[in-house]
């Protein structure tokens, strides 16, 4: 599986906005533990992995702040 990584936006559009490219089929948002604050990025998992070059090509602009997208290859243990 391939994963996107995220930073810079809002987690209420979150996979709504990453959701237009295709069917996700997780989405983790980080949050610090001690604080529970947003920690300002997070990972979407596409079902097609194909669909992540698409993602990180586009500009992405989030209620008017831009997103900024890279690829992560997911790591089995």
């Amino acid at each position: 599986m391939h994963s996107v990584f995220l930073s810079q936006f809002f987690p209420a559009t979150f996979t709504n906005h990453f959701g237009k490219y295709g069917d996700i089929i997780d989405a983790v948002i980080m949050m610090d533990k001690n604080t529970s604050r947003l920690r300002g990025f997070g990972f979407v998992t596409f079902a097609n992995p194909s669909l992540v070059d698409n993602v990180i090509e586009d500009t992405h602009f989030i209620n008017g702040k831009k997103c900024l997208a890279s690829f992560k290859e997911s790591v089995i243990y």
